[in-house]
């Protein structure tokens, strides 16, 4: 059940960054250059980000399984020490 759940995800997936893409295009909010973790901050520097009251935020950063292998296999550290960079 799950490698047809995992087959059946994949254009689903596809489709959704596909339009994600189309959509930053349209906005002027597409960042272009290698995928780092500097890259990533850039973006983050262009949103919003709402914090309650002890600090916390609900911000999740999602990238394609390439792209999130590009940054696990990067050499240098991120601007922020973060342990969360990490994961």
């Amino acid at each position: 059940m799950d490698a047809v759940a995992a087959t059946q995800v994949q254009p689903i997936l596809a489709g959704f960054f596909a339009h994600l893409s189309d959509v930053c295009d349209a906005t002027g909010n597409t960042i272009t250059g290698p995928m780092s973790q500097d890259r990533i901050i850039d973006a983050l520097e262009r949103v919003d980000i709402s914090f309650d009251e002890d600090g916390n935020h609900g911000m999740q950063v999602v990238v394609p399984p390439g792209a999130a292998e590009a940054l696990r296999r990067r050499d240098h550290p991120p601007r922020s020490n973060s342990p969360a960079w990490r994961r």
